[in-house]
């Protein structure tokens, strides 16, 4: 049994389960699930021909051929960790790792250039060109000068009318993470605001409240979109920052393909195997900050609630902490945003080479902040700028780990990762969560892009924070 989260060089190696963050519609679900479905067999069928097909220089709309049956899988002895924590604050009890159902891991599926090459440009046919017109259309809308939203303490949704009155129809519902832009405020009883999915209507001036406009969008560059959506099949890319509404700075994540896991772990990180994304995407530039989830306490204090204070962030500019799945799932919701899914944060953090970690090269350098420089307190983030990954994310290893959408369970869930097949379930309120990225209690074990842990979903740590990731659809 785990008690608390390991601050040292562990004596044994503990196992979870990845996942990938999908809160749609059904037929959103249905439509990802097709093309997940895709490119799984896709990889499959390149695996399963290997150099044969690449050598004959098969054109990229050739149908893939039947995969192969998966291997059946065989259990391992049961694994567990006795580590006990040292210089960090008292937290939960994370869930119990062991196991005697345990699969053996199975040979390494892992992707040579060429085929990254051939996948890209496989991702690169799904409606690429009409995907980034599409995308700067939405990006070349005139930002609003004036904006709101519903006032502080405001708990429930707030009716938006036909008309100025409580007489007139309701034709939509303003919730606490909607951004209002202002059309019309001359009546000083109600304004006539548009929603984010663009409804126009009236609403009463009890509920709503001006606000300062945030920082105004750049106007988007076609040049990193159109890159992106090509795809990269190596770690050449030249990063691409954006401050979202909110103020936050993301980074743009682009179409690929990488080799998931490792061979340096433990069994939860194996069996390495490829996985490809034909969707760019956004995450995060740093981990969340006291700041940002302070301003959603203010703003939407029924959705960001109260964080146990302590003596390990307490500046503005220091990751917010001690809290658990679902405040961090809460925070992200309201920025319109998500938590990033276990893939994404790994591709985000490695990149199509694979790196062990952010940076390229095995030296941890001044890279990161963790336990032999920390002093036993998280920083503020971004101090660490040569640790950048090759998105320009920083803080992906080390400071703080960082909770992702993923259910934590290997038995259910082992390796190979499949975001289609219920480990993306952010319905499960009772399932541990995986968490990544090491911090400042660790060592260099901890820090590999690759290692993984899982706490309980009501966790809250010290050294336990996240970040938040958004598509691009």
């Amino acid at each position: 049994m785990l008690t608390n989260e390991p601050t040292v060089t562990p004596t044994s190696t503990v196992t979870l389960t990845p996942t990938d963050d999908l809160t749609v519609t059904a037929y959103a679900q249905a439509t990802q699930d097709a093309q997940a479905t895709f490119i799984f067999l896709t990889v499959t069928a390149l695996l399963a021909t290997q150099s044969a097909q690449l050598a004959a220089n098969i054109p990229t709309n050739t149908p893939p051929p039947t995969p192969t049956p998966t291997p059946t899988n065989t259990p391992l002895p049961t694994l567990t960790s006795t580590n006990t924590p040292t210089n960090t604050a008292t937290s939960t009890p994370s869930p119990t790792f062991t196991s005697t159902d345990m699969p053996t891991p199975t040979p390494n599926l892992t992707l040579t250039v060429n085929e990254m090459n051939r996948l890209a440009a496989t991702a690169t046919a799904i409606a690429c060109t009409e995907w980034v017109s599409n995308i700067q259309a939405l990006e070349s809308e005139v930002k609003p000068d004036l904006i709101a939203r519903l006032k502080p303490g405001v708990s429930w949704n707030i009716n938006l009318r036909e008309g100025k009155g409580t007489n007139y129809d309701v034709i939509g519902n303003i919730t606490q993470a909607d951004i209002l832009i202002i059309i019309d405020q001359s009546d000083s009883s109600w304004w006539k605001v548009q929603l984010p999915n663009k409804i126009e209507g009236w609403v009463s001036t009890e509920f709503v409240v001006e606000v300062d406009t945030p920082t105004p969008l750049p106007t988007i560059n076609p040049i990193p979109l159109n890159l992106a959506c090509m795809g990269v099949v190596n770690n050449d890319w030249e990063p691409y920052r954006r401050i979202d509404i909110y103020g936050v700075d993301m980074v743009l994540v682009p179409i690929g393909c990488f080799n998931m896991g490792s061979n340096e772990g433990g069994p939860e990180e194996q069996p390495v195997h490829p996985q490809c994304f034909d969707v760019a995407f956004w995450i995060d530039r740093t981990e969340v900050t006291r700041a940002m989830y302070t301003e959603c306490m203010a703003m939407a204090p029924d959705k960001c609630t109260r964080t146990e204070p302590n003596n390990f962030s307490i500046s503005d500019s220091q990751p917010i902490n001690n809290v658990t799945w679902f405040q961090a799932k809460a925070y992200c919701e309201w920025r319109g945003a998500r938590l990033p899914t276990e893939r994404e944060w790994e591709y985000a953090a490695r990149g199509p080479e694979a790196l062990t970690y952010p940076w390229k090269g095995s030296d941890l350098g001044d890279n990161p902040v963790y336990f032999h420089n920390s002093e036993g307190v998280s920083w503020d983030v971004g101090s660490k700028p040569s640790g950048v990954s090759w998105v320009g994310a920083l803080d992906m290893s080390g400071n703080i780990l960082e909770w992702v959408s993923t259910i934590g369970d290997q038995v259910r869930f082992p390796y190979p990762y499949k975001f289609y097949d219920g480990r993306e379930n952010n319905n499960d309120n009772t399932s541990s969560r995986v968490v990544r990225g090491g911090s400042y209690t660790q060592d260099q074990a901890h820090l590999r892009t690759t290692y993984r842990f899982q706490y309980a979903p009501n966790t809250s740590i010290a050294f336990l924070g996240f970040r938040c990731a958004r598509s691009i659809e």
